[in-house]
């Protein structure tokens, strides 16, 4: 039994009912190459899964001692009943046509992606969505238990193991997993207080390396270096017309492009697959609020772009992740003029991350983390206060690292995988993006009573990808 780290418990805490912090991922099963597909042998498959898997056997248990860090305790046996659903939509896609059973799906899925997880048990839950020819399975895992990288890890225990095609039918049929988890006790008042001089320790460090990076960031802009620093640091975000408080339902939208293309581009360019991605999507959104709002953008809208810091810390935190916040460029007569403006951006970004984004995050939420932010956070949400306030950043884009060989479940072809990320307040919008093969999947979170029209997004950042990349190739011949 050990406590979670700061940043884990930070996001434990921040999570609500209108801000619901977990992670997901839309995994797309179809009946190729067996043809025998079907839900209850999904389910099996996933449930050996989750017996073999020590993360999904953690819990969250509040320390006896108020303010102090909560504990992860490890639960013996799993009540698949509170994890693992089967949606039977099998009738539905007989019945109806395909764009109103693709309307139907979509609303299952922003159902389940609104809808919080329980705190009194292991967060994560399973959603097999059965279609009859293919399967969907929708995996949520609260942010605190894992970040994209964990949740990638996870994926690959769920899918066959390479070359298993031979012994596929004995190794789907394993009923129970050699591995045992012995649980562990609610942390008692004795062990919190022997815990507690160690977290006060920690706490008082955190402190110091927050207050010591945060002196040399204002003394940064303060000697002149403010040229070499993001446009971000004019801190705040403008207020764009889907800004606002988070309300508790979710719209769930997706959509694909070739890999080839984004590299194309990039390489072309000499420039990175984000930037890339972030190029479209500025080009996107601007037009997406004239389209769709009639709005015509006047100062950068701020992104929020996770970074993973995976290499560069061994932190026992289950999220090493800091941030970087990106002004998007607008009123760009081209993409290149767009592409060029994202570098610049981005390169600043990274500048600074690298100076001080690394130990910001979490010597922050090391220093602050405790049950008091929960009430703050439901007053929030309650009073609607992002309602009045200018947001801190617009919307969320995540690169999750990809895969490039075909993966298997139970025999059957993961067709494609689709990730979805949480929303924030004031940004009720989440542009997440992984690449498949030979696709790169986005999937698009957003709050619906803000943000309109969401599909649009799919639609038009394809548009410009095309004319982005017919601009650049023409720029080459």
């Amino acid at each position: 039994m050990k406590q979670l780290s700061g940043l884990d418990a930070a996001i434990w805490y921040l999570d609500s009912k209108e801000q619901p912090l977990h992670i997901s991922a839309l995994i797309k099963l179809v009946s190729y190459p067996r043809d025998d597909l079907d839900a209850k042998g999904v389910i099996d498959r996933l449930r050996y899964f989750a017996k073999s898997s020590d993360v999904l056997h953690l819990s969250v248990a509040p320390s006896p001692i108020p303010l102090s860090l909560p504990y992860w305790v490890v639960v013996e046996q799993l009540d698949f009943s509170s994890h693992i659903y089967l949606h039977d939509l099998v009738e539905e896609k007989t019945a109806l046509a395909a764009d109103e059973l693709s309307v139907t799906v979509k609303r299952l899925l922003g159902e389940l992606l609104a809808d919080p997880l329980p705190k009194d048990r292991p967060p994560w839950q399973i959603h097999v969505v059965d279609l009859g020819s293919e399967i969907l399975i929708l995996t949520k895992i609260h942010h605190a238990l894992s970040d994209g990288a964990g949740g990638l890890r996870l994926l690959g225990s769920i899918v066959d193991p390479p070359g298993i095609e031979d012994g596929l039918d004995d190794f789907v049929s394993e009923e129970e997993p050699s591995v045992k988890f012995a649980p562990t006790q609610r942390p008692s008042l004795l062990s919190a207080l022997l815990d507690l001089p160690q977290e006060a320790v920690s706490r008082l460090e955190s402190a110091a390396t927050f207050q010591e990076t945060l002196s040399q960031l204002i003394s940064a802009v303060a000697d002149g270096q403010r040229g070499a620093l993001p446009e971000v640091l004019n801190f705040g975000a403008p207020k764009l017309p889907f800004s606002g408080a988070l309300r508790t339902t979710r719209s769930a939208e997706s959509f694909a492009v070739e890999t080839s293309k984004l590299r194309k581009v990039a390489r072309r360019t000499r420039s990175t697959l984000n930037d890339v991605v972030l190029t479209v999507v500025a080009l996107t959104i601007e037009r997406y609020l004239d389209t769709v709002y009639n709005y015509t953008l006047e100062s950068s809208p701020i992104v929020l772009m996770p970074i993973s810091t995976r290499k560069l810390d061994h932190s026992p935190s289950h999220n090493q992740v800091a941030g970087q916040l990106i002004a998007l460029p607008y009123g760009k007569r081209s993409g290149i003029e767009t592409l060029s403006a994202v570098k610049e951006q981005a390169w600043r970004a990274k500048r600074l991350h690298s100076k001080f984004g690394p130990k910001i995050l979490e010597s922050f939420a090391s220093s602050v983390a405790s049950p008091a932010i929960s009430p703050l956070v439901r007053l929030i949400g309650e009073l609607k206060i992002f309602d009045r306030l200018d947001p801190v950043f617009n919307m969320i884009v995540s690169n999750v690292t990809g895969m490039t060989d075909e993966l298997y479940l139970r025999g059957h072809l993961v067709d494609s995988v689709v990730p979805f990320g949480p929303l924030a307040e004031g940004a009720p919008l989440n542009i997440t993006f992984l690449s498949y093969m030979d696709m790169t999947s986005f999937g698009v979170t957003s709050c619906p009573d803000l943000v309109r029209a969401p599909e649009k997004i799919g639609e038009i950042f394809q548009e410009v990808l095309l004319n982005f990349l017919d601009e650049v190739n023409s720029q080459s011949d």
